[in-house]
């Protein structure tokens, strides 16, 4: 009994190291990349009119993230529909990046919506990735314990059983 009392503080405190390790190599690899671009030349000949630009056919409602990085900075963003899609989107990301997002997603996002999405992803993840080292169990643990919302420790109950079940096969 002993020994399970002292590893999901351990697995958080992972998970904690992961999350702020994550952003350290981020701010040092932003630190030595240009701010700019320059902007592209254009072809432009004397006496002829520029072309206008056509219109675009269709364009989609929330901008999809194209990198993890990206996905975590929309996740913690003030546009609630990138954020939820961001949220959504870590569902499918790498582990390691993921689950300290969603993690502090899951503990410091809007209550209605963000963190519901956050235990979603969340399940998404460890059942498509698997959670060999805890961490997305330890996470959903955290919500359990600490919570005040009752609502949400409910359904991140009901998470934790289903993540555990698929861990147990």
């Amino acid at each position: 009994m002993t020994a399970r009392r002292l590893i999901a503080p351990a697995l958080v405190a992972i998970v904690f190291a992961g999350a702020w390790y994550s952003m350290h190599s981020r701010e040092e690899a932003a630190a030595d990349s240009p701010r700019s671009q320059p902007a592209p030349a254009t072809n432009v000949s004397p006496g002829v009119p520029p072309q206008e630009k056509a219109a675009p056919t269709a364009v989609a409602a929330t901008p999809v993230a194209t990198s993890v990085e990206q996905m975590i900075a929309d996740a913690n963003g003030a546009d609630a529909a990138r954020r939820a899609a961001a949220i959504s989107a870590l569902a499918r990301a790498p582990r390691a990046q993921a689950v300290p997002a969603l993690y502090r997603v899951l503990i410091n996002g809007e209550p209605s919506v963000d963190r519901p999405l956050a235990l979603k992803s969340l399940q998404e993840l460890a059942l498509a990735q698997g959670d060999a080292d805890g961490a997305v169990r330890a996470a959903i643990r955290e919500v359990i314990y600490h919570g005040n919302d009752e609502t949400l420790m409910a359904a991140a109950q009901d998470t934790l059983d289903v993540v555990e079940e698929s861990e147990s096969r």
